[in-house]
């Protein structure tokens, strides 16, 4: 699979070597979370790449209902920590649990580096594509 394309296929083992096989670009993509109400109604937009230092909602799994910051993003494993969720490894020590960011929703962002360009450059495009549907009709 080159880097950077996308299987149209609908066969399992095509979709999960395409999963396995990513770049970098496309795992971030795809470590996305759904926003609050309040963040789709001003950005305009349903998800966007979970980072450190988002506050998220955990709403399914057994850490339901839990809020903290996602404290480490883990990219080769499709999987984040946020504060708060822990479960007992074989030492009864307390280390942090794996979630998907499908289980999770953003709350606040972490506006760190230049998260805001990326935030209102995703904003400025989708209403350019409300702005051409509209033109259409």
């Amino acid at each position: 699979m080159l880097a950077g394309k996308h299987t149209k296929s609908s066969l399992r083992r095509k979709q999960r070597k395409s999963m396995f096989t990513a770049v970098g670009k496309d795992r971030i993509k795809r470590m996305s979370a759904h926003l609050s109400e309040e963040l789709r109604l001003e950005y305009g937009f349903r998800a966007f790449p979970v980072a450190v230092g988002d506050i998220v909602r955990v709403h399914s799994g057994i850490y339901k209902d839990k809020e903290g910051q996602i404290l480490d993003v883990k990219l080769n494993d499709y999987r984040i920590t946020v504060e708060g969720c822990l479960e007992e490894n074989e030492e009864k020590e307390s280390v942090p649990s794996l979630l998907h960011p499908c289980n999770v929703t953003i709350i606040k962002f972490n506006m760190d580096d230049n998260r805001a360009q990326q935030l209102e450059k995703k904003k400025q495009a989708r209403n350019d594509y409300y702005e051409r549907i509209q033109s259409r009709k």
